[in-house]
């Protein structure tokens, strides 16, 4: 992980303002919601926490309890992780691995490499 990662408080209040008005079904972004980290630590197989914070999963848990998408696809983990939270499915994209969405229905397919 490195700061350069992060959203800046510019980025994140542009989001958060188009986030507002459109209140999205799908989310698709970087890194997931902060109150995600000790489910995806455990997925990972670490044996300890994170111990830097991140504006940018901050800003985004902040962002859900706003407005609580049904679809939220994330990546930066690298990890399979499929997990569903107060209504929606939270997705981590395994490393090169790749998705369709059915904006209809949801149904996410993992694409072969």
């Amino acid at each position: 992980w490195w700061p350069e990662e992060e959203l800046t408080h510019k980025e994140l209040w542009e989001i958060q303002t188009i986030f507002n008005k459109n209140k999205p079904e799908i989310m698709l972004t970087h890194d997931a919601p902060e109150f995600l980290v000790d489910y995806l630590v455990a997925a990972s197989g670490r044996t300890s926490k994170l111990s830097y914070p991140s504006v940018t999963r901050q800003s985004f848990s902040g962002y859900f309890y706003g407005h609580k998408p049904k679809l939220w696809l994330f990546g930066h983990w690298h990890i399979p992780f499929d997990l569903e939270y107060e209504g929606c499915r939270f997705i981590c994209l395994p490393e090169l691995a790749s998705a369709k969405v059915n904006t209809k229905t949801l149904n996410v397919e993992f694409l072969e490499r």
